[in-house]
Formats: C-alpha cells, sequence, structure tokens
C-alpha cells in the first residue's frame, strides 16, 4: 500500500465523520480526488471494518459514526466552554494561519465528539460572540450552555438575576452571548418591555421555558452589548462623544474599542464612550486613528486633550522637543546618538 493511501483514506474517514452526510461529488470536491477516487476509497474503508452508512435519495449520502474513527472524546462543561471560547477568540482575532488552525481544530473536536455533546458546542458556537480575552468573572458552564441553546432554538427562559436593587425574577428572550471581559447576555427583557443586557456571572437559576419568540432580523450581539456597556454609568467617568465622517461600515472596519456606542446620525456616525478623566488622551489618539474626518462633541475635557495632542505634535513637525508637560524645549532635540548637553551636529 502506498504512503499516501492511508492518509487519504484518513481525510475521507474524518470527512465522513464530521460531515453529516455527503455525497461523493461534495466528498470529492473536499478532498481534491475524483469521484470515482472518493467511491473507491469508501469500499476500502468497508473492507476495513469501518461503519460507512449510506443513505439513498435526493438528500441521501455517506457518512461514519461518531467516535468510529477515534474513540468519542468527552469533556465537561468547564473543558468545553474553555476550548470553545479559547479556539473561538483565536480564531476571530487572527485571519491568517494561527486563525485558520484554531478553526481547522475545531472541526477536528466537533468529528470525536458524541452527538449530543456535538450539538450543545454547535448551539455555543451559533449564540457567542468573542471578544478578547476573559479578563472577568467567571460564568457558570452550565448556564452559558442552556441560554445557548434556547437561543439557537428561540426559546423564553426564566431566570433569577441579581442586580444592584436585590434579586429579581424575569422572563428573556436570548438574542445572543457576547464575552467582552465578563460574559454578557442580550435579551429582550418582559419584566422591563425592552431590550436589556444581562452579566451571566449574576444570573442566579435558569428554566427553559416552551414559549418561543423571534430574533429581530439582522441582530448583532457584540455591537448591542458593547452599545449597552459604553453606555452604562459609572461613577468618576465621563461620557465622550464626536461624529466619524464616514458610514458605518466603514466606520466599523476601523473602530477597534469594543466598549463604544455607534450610532448613524445624518451622514455621520456618533461614537458614544465612557472613560475615566485620565484615559481621555487614550481617547484622542484612537481617534487621530482613522482615516477619515472627526468632529469632538463633548466632554471639553477630550476637545483641550486633542488641541494638546495637536500642539505636541506640531512642535515636532517643526522640529523641537517636548518637555513632559507638553511645553517645546527646543534645546532639548538632540539626535539619540548624540551625548547629553550637547548641540545636534550638521554633516557636510
Amino acid at each position: 500500500m502506498s504512503r499516501s493511501l492511508p492518509r487519504r483514506l484518513f481525510d475521507l474517514a474524518e470527512a465522513l465523520q464530521s460531515g453529516g452526510g455527503s455525497t461523493a461529488a461534495e466528498l470529492a470536491l473536499r478532498l481534491g480526488v475524483s469521484e470515482r477516487t472518493v467511491r473507491r476509497d469508501i469500499a476500502r474503508l468497508r473492507e476495513l471494518d469501518m461503519p460507512v452508512e449510506g443513505r439513498p435519495g435526493r438528500y441521501g449520502g455517506v457518512s461514519l459514526e461518531p467516535g468510529a474513527l477515534l474513540p468519542a472524546v468527552r469533556f465537561t462543561d468547564d473543558e468545553l466552554l474553555a476550548l470553545v471560547t479559547g479556539l473561538g477568540s483565536v480564531a476571530v482575532a487572527d485571519e491568517n494561519r494561527l486563525g485558520r488552525a484554531a478553526r481547522s481544530a475545531l472541526d477536528r473536536l466537533h468529528a470525536v465528539m458524541p452527538a449530543g455533546t456535538r450539538d450543545r458546542v454547535v448551539a455555543l458556537q451559533e449564540a457567542t460572540a468573542f471578544e478578547g480575552v476573559a479578563t472577568g468573572a467567571t460564568a457558570p458552564s452550565e448556564h452559558v450552555f442552556t441560554l445557548a441553546k434556547a437561543s439557537r432554538e428561540r426559546t423564553s427562559v426564566d431566570i433569577t438575576y441579581r442586580g444592584p436593587n436585590g434579586d429579581t425574577r424575569r422572563r428573556i428572550d436570548p438574542y445572543g452571548i457576547a464575552r467582552l471581559g465578563n460574559w454578557y447576555l442580550a435579551a429582550y427583557c418582559h419584566l422591563r418591555q425592552a431590550l436589556r443586557t444581562f452579566r451571566l456571572d449574576r444570573i442566579g437559576t435558569v428554566r427553559v421555558t416552551t414559549e418561543r419568540f423571534q430574533r429581530p432580523a439582522g441582530f448583532d450581539t457584540l455591537r448591542e452589548v458593547a452599545r449597552s456597556i459604553a453606555l452604562a454609568p459609572f461613577n468618576g467617568e465621563v461620557e465622550c462623544r464626536a461624529l466619524l465622517h464616514a458610514d458605518i461600515a466603514t466606520v466599523s472596519r476601523h473602530v477597534t474599542l469594543t466598549d463604544v456606542a455607534l450610532d448613524q446620525v445624518g451622514d455621520a456616525v456618533r461614537l458614544t464612550l465612557r472613560c475615566g478623566e485620565g484615559e481621555l488622551r487614550r481617547v484622542v489618539w484612537h481617534l487621530l486613528r482613522f482615516p477619515f474626518p472627526v468632529t469632538i462633541e463633548a466632554p471639553a475635557g477630550l476637545v483641550a486633550e486633542a488641541r494638546a495632542v495637536a500642539s505636541r505634535a506640531a512642535a515636532l513637525a517643526a522640529g523641537a522637543a517636548l518637555t513632559s508637560a507638553g511645553d517645546v524645549d527646543p534645546q532639548a532635540f538632540v539626535s539619540s546618538t548624540q551625548p547629553p548637553g550637547t548641540a545636534p551636529q550638521s554633516e557636510t
């Protein structure tokens, strides 16, 4: 037997185990071989006592039972959550080789999971939007999976929620889950008759009901949760607003901060976020990165910081150095190769 045949058989078996029923034409396209080769290799797998199943008819196909290629791998809920969120975060954050590897690893895990486990993982992946790494409170794994399944199946849920004024009982329609440091749930709250964002670590009990709901078309969980966080008032914080003169699709591609709200205002997009007084300069530097015009609306401190940054940039462009206070210090502008206290030398 040639060295390439076992590898090809393994690739075929993996495709059969993860595909849920594929035709010979689909397998040939996926594996880069002819349909005749696929049929011959399927026959070879059957000779090796692999449980290859075929379903005739228009919607039929060929599949391999989960666990036939490798023993079925079983994970605890915490392990599953760690695997899916870890690999999912890498897949989102890196569009190159590492991201492709993360997506491939998830596909391979699907292939060796029992059907019930795989369904729970798929529900979690479909219901959850990832952004950055987990740095906040840990959400109970069972709640995450239950709410993800309810979101996928569009089923309302009864919860108890620990808020600033004590526990409340609510019926919610879970639209989607997002992880932005902490775990969040975007949901329609029947108690408040409005869209709300919930911290998953503050949810006490979860009971799935038989009531069904419809999620708004085009609902963006990550954007809604980020907006909710950005507009939430905190002590010692100020609200920053700026008009970004571009369409919202262009703006969305360039906004890298997560805790922001974006709203269409005429031909512009208003960016709103909250930050501490000491973080205003960081906001200015973020605004400077945009390739389109920006108009700062508020607060006055943000305008002052922008003017200070512009003054420093102008001084540097004029060939002067800056003190830590932001004033121009012409005597301090020396080449990095000059000893301290000496004047720069011109070349002749």
